[in-house]
């Protein structure tokens, strides 16, 4: 009997031993994930909104977007939604913090402007010198337009997809996409001028111009 709860002794002795040491571990681990990308940042919103907007081209379209639990869906309203009303998702590979609806290029026509998280710096295509992608998560702003629906089969996970679609045709298509930002994004806004206001976690704001080749910093 003595000996059995000699035994048991050591083995909670052991326990109190190894279990502060294995959870440190866990500890260093994550906090190392978290430094180095491989885990969402916690400072990012990640907010959930949701609006209804009107857009035109050749036509005049209503669209209800829906960004909730980071993913971002839009519906194309119609006057009679069972017949020609289209649902989009965007890839659950993308975790979508924000989202602005403006016609940042003053085209007359307004675009869907995206904050994201993607695993890696790049898309489809990278720089010649980069063999391969990073698999930590980063940054990126993409601007799409409405109501382009002539694209096609695609396999670009940049691209907002016809949930009703098998064959995976894309019907909102990016205009632009960044590659990774490298800055810690908060939240975005457009200005009656449709000059990009960017605000960052430690309070800075900086503005930006939709050029020929994507945005450019003013200020």
């Amino acid at each position: 009997m003595e000996k059995r709860q000699d035994q048991d002794h050591k083995r909670k002795n052991k326990l109190k031993f190894w279990l502060p040491v294995i959870s440190a571990a866990i500890f260093a681990v994550l906090i190392f994930m978290y430094r180095t990308g491989y885990i969402l940042p916690l400072w990012a919103p990640f907010y959930d909104k949701e609006g209804q907007y009107r857009a035109e081209d050749d036509r005049v379209r209503d669209y209800h977007i829906l960004l909730e639990d980071k993913r971002l869906f839009v519906e194309e309203i119609t006057s009679s939604r069972q017949e020609g009303a289209k649902s989009y998702a965007f890839d659950k590979g993308l975790k979508i913090e924000d989202y602005l609806v403006g016609d940042i290029d003053r085209d007359g026509k307004d675009e869907l402007i995206v904050l994201f998280f993607k695993r890696g710096s790049y898309g489809p295509y990278r720089p010649l010198w980069v063999k391969k992608d990073e698999r930590t998560w980063s940054q990126h702003i993409g601007i799409y337009e409405f109501g382009l629906d002539n694209g096609g089969r695609v396999n670009d996970r940049y691209l907002a997809l016809n949930t009703g679609n098998k064959d995976g045709e894309s019907v909102i298509r990016p205009k632009w996409v960044s590659s990774k930002i490298g800055m810690e994004i908060t939240g975005l806004s457009l200005d009656e001028d449709m000059i990009l206001s960017v605000r960052e976690r430690d309070g800075t704001v900086t503005r930006w111009y939709y050029g020929d080749f994507g945005l450019i910093l003013i200020e």
